[in-house]
């Protein structure tokens, strides 16, 4: 029996056991949609000012005094139209305010990965994650890659960022084990 004859025969056994406008009512109730709304996708608009935020803050900036919430969702209501603009000014500053603050210091680490030496990159991680649960893991992975970088290599040079440092380390080849006992020892190496 196919499913969909599978199906038949079980919505048929339902009516004729509770009646086809009972079995109507509850599908209907269960297939119903949600009420209201559906949700928007803001943070694609957003993030070009978790960004400037991101490196606001980076640069020692507060970036919170430079754009308020409300002049954020009032430019991006302006921007992108909508029903209402001022609904739409309220709902960015409801995201914003939500989640302004931890995004930006998202942001700054991911920043600081990609673009900053790798002695600030640990200075960004440091402050990041006192607000910010699991940073703290993201970099002890980078801090073991510095430590396998100057095992191989020696003092990086001051200006490589984190990512040129794990790159270089990922790109050396480790010796594939020919028994147990060289996996065990590769494994410490690596």
């Amino acid at each position: 029996m196919t499913n969909n004859a599978h199906l038949k025969a079980e919505i048929e056994r339902l009516v004729s056991r509770y009646g086809a406008n009972t079995v109507r009512e509850h599908v209907n109730r269960i297939c119903k949609g949600k009420a209201g709304n559906k949700p928007k996708q803001d943070w694609p608009h957003l993030f070009e000012f978790i960004e400037k935020d991101a490196r606001d803050w980076l640069a020692g900036r507060n970036p919170f005094e430079r754009r308020t919430n409300y002049s954020i969702g009032k430019e991006l209501a302006n921007r992108l139209g909508g029903t209402s603009k001022e609904s739409t000014r309220k709902r960015f500053e409801k995201k914003l305010r939500a989640e302004r603050e931890r995004a930006m210091l998202v942001e700054s680490f991911w920043i600081a990965e990609r673009e900053l030496p790798y002695e600030r990159y640990f200075k960004v991680v440091e402050e990041v994650a006192k607000f910010v649960a699991n940073v703290g893991k993201l970099a002890s992975f980078r801090r073991d890659d510095l430590i396998k970088y100057r095992s191989l290599f020696g003092e990086p040079a001051s200006s490589m960022t984190i990512t040129e440092i794990s790159r270089r380390v990922e790109a050396v080849p480790v010796p594939r084990p020919v028994n147990i006992l060289q996996t065990l020892i590769a494994g410490r190496r690596r």
